[in-house]
This record gives structure tokens, sequence and C-alpha cells, in this order.
């Protein structure tokens, strides 16, 4: 049930101005097409390739995004002092049919050096390590 009074929106009318002296619509839009300012100051290819076609559909756009080191960076940046982030690690040996592991920081100040760039790493082990693949889940512990 519901409780506490209901708010009423009044529909914008045809001649009321925005603050920029231009009418407004009757239907609230969205910007179309993509962010111009966005893409001029990205330098990932990722970002930029914005055009689908039967060569380059949606599915390899987001899959570019994935492989986008420019992107990791900044997930990098923006969560390595987040508790409980989890990261995917390069390795140099495969741990199952890929050469990475997942990982958390464990904020162990007697070990962590950030002017080097290092940090003790709790490690998941997959659920599944009798089967070499990951599958489409993998499960982690």
């Amino acid at each position: 049930q519901f409780k506490g009074s209901p708010t009423v929106v009044e529909p914008p009318q045809p001649n009321s101005s925005n603050g920029d002296d231009q009418p407004m619509s009757s239907k609230s839009k969205k910007p179309r097409g993509v962010d111009r300012e966005a893409l001029a100051a990205s330098t990932s290819a990722a970002e930029v390739n914005v055009v689908l076609h039967s060569g380059y559909t949606e599915a390899d756009r987001r899959a570019a995004t994935l492989r986008d080191q420019h992107k990791g960076d900044q997930y990098l940046n923006a969560n390595i002092n987040n508790e409980g982030a989890l990261f995917f690690i390069k390795l140099k040996h495969l741990e199952g049919e890929f050469p990475i592991g997942l990982g958390r920081r464990t904020f162990n100040n007697t070990v962590d050096n950030e002017a080097d760039g290092l940090y003790e790493v709790i490690w998941f082990e997959r659920k599944n390590k009798k089967v070499a693949s990951w599958g489409q889940m993998p499960g982690f512990k």
C-alpha cells in the first residue's frame, strides 16, 4: 500500500521556455547519437570506433572495450584503494586456459608499497580445477 502524498508532475506547456529561450517539446528527448566531446577527448580505439556494421557488430565493440588497456587502467586507478574491488591480474603462466588470476587487495600496510606499485593480494581459486576450461560462468573460492 502506498503511503505518503503523491507527487504530481505537470507536463511542459507548448510555449514554455527551458531557460535558453528555446521552446520545449511536449516529449522529453534524449540526446541522439554519440557524445562528441567525450569522443574528442578519448584516445581509446574501442570508444572512438562507434560505427557498427556486419564486419564490426555490437558484440565486437563490447569485446574490444573489454580488451582496451586504457579502460583497464581507468578501472585500476579508480578501484585500487577500494576494499572489496576485484582485479583480473595478468600471469606469466596459464591458470586453466587463461594466463590470468582473480585477486583482491588485502590492504596490508606492512607489505604494500604504493610508490613501487606493489600490493599484497589474496588470490581466488577456480572451484572446478579438474577441467581446464573456465566455462561460461566459472566459480571461485
